[in-house]
């Protein structure tokens, strides 16, 4: 392939991750194999050693929708290749997809996206952006608290975005096409306390926390 003769440094890659894949032969058709280059731009995005004409040429031939993909797509907007609405398009398109062909996200990658990606000013309806990400599995189990956290705690987010994020979690705001937080996944401290927040400052999430205050209290007895 022509990029990776052009770029040595991208060989390099390419040949360490056939290695940790377990291919035995230089394979180059795992460059067609989704979750192979989903693992490249990942780890492409993070390595110290590519040039940074390196990394935007080979976003620009493997860019997909995937997490790799996602965390590529801020590094092609500033070079041109998407305009603000494609990056708008391609970001929600992705997100709309269920996680689940991808391997799970750790949190620096989570976070990366959340910062680079979905708190982005020119996005036209962050809230929903952030519940089709968490409705579609894009956060793991493991990272949830932490996700809820980093949203309600970001400064680039504006009260009535967080508001009516956390309207959807608590199954007050409604979206069409996605479905609705299970209720089990509410329970955290966190989440809880922003239920309490939200209760003291509005009212709206009270029925919610006391549903699970109240059985917590008969249980103390």
């Amino acid at each position: 392939m022509e990029l990776f003769r052009s770029h040595p440094s991208l060989c390099s890659l390419f040949l360490r991750l056939l290695e940790d894949w377990g291919a035995h032969t230089l394979d180059w058709s795992l460059l067609r194999d989704e979750s192979f280059v989903d693992r490249f731009l990942r780890c492409l995005l993070v390595s110290q050693e590519i040039e940074e004409v390196a990394t935007f040429q080979a976003c620009s031939v493997l860019l997909q929708p995937s997490v790799g993909g996602l965390l590529a797509a801020p590094c092609l907007l500033q070079g041109g290749h998407f305009q603000a609405r494609e990056f708008e398009d391609f970001v929600d398109f992705a997100l709309r997809g269920s996680a689940s062909p991808w391997e799970p996200m750790e949190w620096f990658e989570l976070s990366t996206l959340l910062e680079s990606v979905c708190f982005r000013s020119t996005l036209s309806d962050r809230p929903k952006l952030l519940a089709s990400m968490f409705a579609q599995g894009w956060v793991t189990p493991t990272l949830q608290s932490k996700f809820f956290r980093r949203v309600w705690q970001t400064c680039r987010l504006s009260l009535a975005e967080k508001t009516v994020f956390f309207q959807w979690i608590y199954g007050e705001h409604h979206w069409e096409g996605l479905p609705q937080t299970p209720a089990a996944t509410l329970s955290t401290p966190f989440t809880l306390k922003v239920a309490g927040r939200q209760s003291s400052s509005g009212g709206r999430f009270s029925d919610f926390r006391r549903g699970f205050s109240v059985p917590d209290k008969e249980a103390a007895r």
